[in-house]
């Protein structure tokens, strides 16, 4: 039982953390003075 719901709240965090970064990385800082650069790993899920 213990285990089942540590898979199921990994599995998750890893989906919310994926949404999170095609989200950040489809869209731009307003100031852009002040935007990080993007690891390669991210920029790989684009949409353009």
């Amino acid at each position: 039982m213990q285990k089942n719901f540590k898979e199921k709240v990994g599995h998750a965090i890893v989906s919310i953390s994926k949404f999170m970064a095609s989200a950040n990385v489809n869209s731009t800082c307003v100031m852009t003075s002040h935007q990080e650069k993007i690891p390669e790993t991210v920029k790989k899920l684009r949409k353009f």
